[in-house]
């Protein structure tokens, strides 16, 4: 696996937050990357691309997350590992 695959997730959650994601892909869309990445307990989906904008699947295709989910998952995270950025 690539380094490149995980840079977002990163940039996104910090770094140790990481090991509690699965790599699952990457799809293209309208000239947009986005990762997709899998927790590992909560099984949910945290979709990123490079500019760390949240995108998330409506069944036909993927679309701008919120910014309250996106918001939620970087609290989790930094809650699980507070002594990454966003430290809780």
């Amino acid at each position: 696996m690539n380094r490149d695959d995980w840079k977002p997730l990163e940039d996104a959650i910090g770094t140790r937050a990481c090991c509690a994601y699965m790599f699952m892909g990457r799809v293209e869309q309208d000239g947009t990357t986005i990762h997709l990445y899998k927790h590992r307990d909560t099984r949910r989906y945290l979709n990123v691309d490079a500019q760390g904008c949240g995108w998330r699947y409506d069944g036909a295709r993927y679309v701008p997350a919120d910014a309250p989910a996106l918001t939620h998952e970087r609290i989790e995270s930094a809650r699980a590992f507070p002594d990454e950025r966003g430290a809780a």
